[in-house]
């Protein structure tokens, strides 16, 4: 998988719940200024990725939300993250059990929030990591010539053939 196809995926997961009304794929910024939502709303940011020899690691941090208001007893801080608590257990415990598309690190810590923008919510906010297995896709590799060290220093003396090797001139 992709980094986009990560991001889609993430994004028709949270669409699938009945629990949520909006979802979003974008940076913090945009997050905070969004103002025509439909609460509960998810939001996904991607943080950044790590590659080793075998996996692509990607960090998400993920928000769920909800409306707040103190005079409605389903609507109050407690209620919101209780429900927004347990929305992101149910994404943890869906991904440790089905693992086919990425492997997700189960030891997440779940924070809640209340905060003022736009709109007064509260909720959760959590960080995933998602190992995606790393295919290697070696055509679009550029060939070194056999025997040719490369260095840095070669400056100008370094060029490409029609094949797209690398040769010395």
């Amino acid at each position: 998988m992709t980094l986009n196809q990560v991001k889609l995926y993430l994004k028709q997961w949270f669409a699938s719940s009945p629990f949520i009304n909006t979802v979003e794929v974008s940076s913090k910024s945009d997050y905070n200024d969004k103002r025509d939502v439909n609460y509960p709303f998810a939001h996904v940011e991607y943080v950044n990725n790590s590659t080793s020899s075998v996996y692509n690691v990607y960090n998400f941090v993920i928000t769920i939300a909800d409306i707040q208001n103190n005079s409605l007893d389903h609507r109050n801080v407690d209620e919101i993250h209780n429900d927004c608590n347990l929305l992101a257990q149910d994404f943890i415990d869906f991904h440790s059990i089905n693992n086919e598309f990425f492997e997700m690190d189960e030891n997440v810590m779940i924070n809640p929030f209340d905060d003022q923008n736009t709109d007064r919510t509260a909720g959760v906010t959590f960080a995933i990591r998602l190992s995606v297995f790393r295919t290697k896709n070696n055509c679009i590799l550029p060939k070194i010539s056999s025997g040719i060290i490369l260095t840095s220093d070669l400056g100008d003396d370094l060029t490409d053939d029609k094949d797209n090797n690398i040769v010395l001139n």
